[in-house]
């Protein structure tokens, strides 16, 4: 892509918590105090840079084994799309339940009807086809498992219009979660090792 000012900012600021102390290895970056020029095609300066100190602290990413997961989606279609989605969810959960394999995280999402920004598509807009999706994790893989075969029901012997899309039982995954950290230098030995290739 472009070296332009607006490229350089953004990347600059791309996932930046505070830009006025930005924790690095050897400073603790003001990017508030940056300024940029354009000095060419592809080529910006920056300039007026300021920081302070490093921290008695290091930035750390853990990732770690979290348990299973498992996603599953249906159309749903016709008057009260939304509502009948949700109910479908909610039978999911409802059977786990019965069963004693309900997980310690689960998701209904009705997707076309105000999940990804709730509030602003009401139920006065009434979407005549939504995308349901389910999701459920736990540290236990039998309950996953569990939760993957309460899918196809649905189709056959769910609420009118539930309808296919679906790609068949919902694949069971380990889940590797991560976990931005800071941890003290003093419980840190750097070490540096040169590999001959």
């Amino acid at each position: 892509g472009a070296v332009n000012i607006e490229t350089a900012s953004e990347q600059l600021l791309y996932e930046v918590g505070d830009p006025a102390a930005y924790l690095t290895p050897d400073v603790v970056a003001d990017f508030t105090s940056v300024a940029l020029a354009q000095i060419g095609p592809d080529a910006v300066r920056v300039m007026t840079t300021r920081g302070k100190p490093a921290t008695d602290s290091y930035k750390v990413s853990i990732a770690f084994r979290q348990g299973y997961a498992a996603s599953g989606t249906l159309v749903v279609f016709g008057a009260k799309a939304a509502a009948k989605a949700r109910l479908c969810g909610d039978m999911i959960g409802a059977r786990l339940q019965r069963a004693g394999m309900l997980s310690g995280r689960f998701l209904i999402e009705t997707i076309g009807a105000g999940a990804c920004v709730p509030g602003v598509i009401t139920a006065a807009n009434d979407p005549k086809e939504v995308v349901l999706r389910v999701t459920a994790q736990d540290e236990r893989k039998d309950i996953i498992e569990r939760f993957s075969k309460e899918f196809a029901p649905l189709v056959t012997s769910g609420p009118p219009g539930v309808s296919g899309y679906s790609t068949g039982r919902p694949q069971v995954r380990e889940v590797i979660a991560y976990w931005p950290a800071l941890i003290d230098k003093n419980v840190v030995t750097p070490e540096v090792q040169l590999l001959n290739n």
